[in-house]
């Protein structure tokens, strides 16, 4: 389950700030609600306004220059509220948690009996307990991000919306027959797969150790989270690190694998993840798929009729097998694990997914490639820059999402 945030504000004169505040929570994981991203639905407006609402278990309420539209008819149009204040009482009545910002106001701005009451109103309720005010859109990006990495750390890591995934050991499956295909195509997965699946961005994760570290969750863009997680093991030992992702990991997600998890252990030949979550082991569970893990600084089993797994950086099921420092990592550049890796992808046809190719083991692995071997990039976004690296390791870009690529795959079979 995703965690959701609808966000309420003026239109016209708030664009750049809602877009900026959608985009931060992008990042934390967060799945931004927002009237601009909402399809026709056949609802009338305040349904599915109040849809939206009831759905999200946090709302960030931006107030700016203007009170905003009161509507003439339909819901409210007794009250003399505008939308937005409709929005932030309802919100209110459902308990939901309530994140106020409030623009300063420019001087000489005329007064507006309306807008100056809900401010105060909002003021009021709020106590200052999170309302904050800011002048620029990027400074509303910025408060908002802390802000949501300081409510994650005090409420739903604490008090989760959702239950807790029970503790789970990795099995060792030893079916013998599966629905597996035949084809020898190998998978490298990155974090974008576990994202779309639920699991907390790396950005969300550096923003908790960083709070944690110099209580800033703002310095998190400033460093990637092997450079934070190294300080982090410095500071307080790795027995600790993995603690806190072991929290983070339940208590702000509880993810199942995508359809993109289910097809792909049926599909490929091979998995090659960062990731270290279980979403493939439990995709393969689920259909009496055989797996085995490969972890680094284990020995390595025979394959066999299993689905081999290599995790490259571990498992959060086996916390000693986990490599999350640059320093760890290094060491494991020629370890059995990486090697075997690496021959996969230098005999096979690729599909990389959710990775962005730039740092860590994947480069390294990907490095020898023969350029007559097939090979794709599945991603939804469009970037120019991606074709240095898409040439670097031979392959092709498909501009689709994990689910609608693997979709396609497995209907062209």
């Amino acid at each position: 389950m995703t965690l959701r945030a609808f966000i309420s504000s003026t239109m016209d004169d708030l664009v750049n700030e809602r877009r900026l505040v959608a985009k931060r929570l992008k990042e934390l994981g967060i799945e931004p609600v927002n009237a601009e991203a909402m399809p026709p639905s056949g609802l009338n407006s305040w349904d599915r306004i109040k849809g939206e609402i009831d759905s999200c278990q946090i709302v960030i309420l931006i107030l700016g220059d203007r009170y905003g539209w009161v509507p003439n008819s339909g819901h409210g149009a007794n009250l003399g509220k505008s939308v937005t204040h409709l929005e932030y009482d309802h919100a209110k009545e459902l308990g939901k948690i309530i994140l106020p910002f409030q623009k300063r106001l420019r001087y000489g701005l005329p007064a507006d009996t309306f807008r100056d009451d809900f401010r105060r109103e909002v003021s009021e309720w709020s106590d200052g307990a999170f309302r904050q005010e800011f002048d620029f859109a990027d400074e509303l990006s910025e408060l908002a991000g802390a802000a949501i990495i300081d409510l994650l750390r005090n409420t739903f890591l604490k008090n989760p919306p959702y239950p807790r995934r029970q503790p789970r050991s990795i099995p060792r499956p030893a079916l013998s027959t599966s629905n597996r295909s035949t084809n020898k195509d190998v998978l490298i997965a990155g974090a974008g797969m576990s994202i779309a699946a639920g699991m907390p961005t790396a950005s969300l994760l550096i923003g908790l150790l960083s709070h944690e570290i110099w209580d800033q969750p703002s310095q998190s863009e400033r460093f990637n989270f092997s450079d934070v997680a190294e300080f982090y093991t410095h500071k307080f030992g790795k027995e600790q690190l993995i603690s806190r992702l072991v929290e983070a990991m339940e208590g702000l997600g509880n993810p199942q694998p995508t359809s993109a998890h289910k097809h792909s252990v049926t599909y490929f030949s091979a998995i090659i993840t960062t990731n270290f979550d279980s979403l493939f082991e439990q995709a393969c569970e689920q259909q009496g798929i055989p797996y085995i893990v490969m972890l680094p600084g284990e020995p390595l089993p025979e394959v066999g009729n299993h689905l081999p797994i290599y995790k490259l950086i571990g498992s959060l099921d086996t916390s000693k097998s986990l490599r999350l420092t640059q320093q760890e990592t290094a060491m494991d550049v020629n370890s059995e694990l990486v090697m075997m890796a690496k021959q996969l992808t230098q005999k096979n046809p690729v599909t990389v997914i959710g990775h962005r190719l730039r740092d860590g083991l994947i480069p390294e692995i990907l490095s020898q490639r023969p350029e007559s071997l097939e090979g794709r990039m599945v991603s939804p976004i469009a970037d120019p820059m991606e074709e240095i690296l898409l040439n670097r390791f031979h392959l092709n870009k498909v501009e689709m999402s994990a689910n609608d690529f693997m979709e396609d795959l497995i209907g062209r079979l």
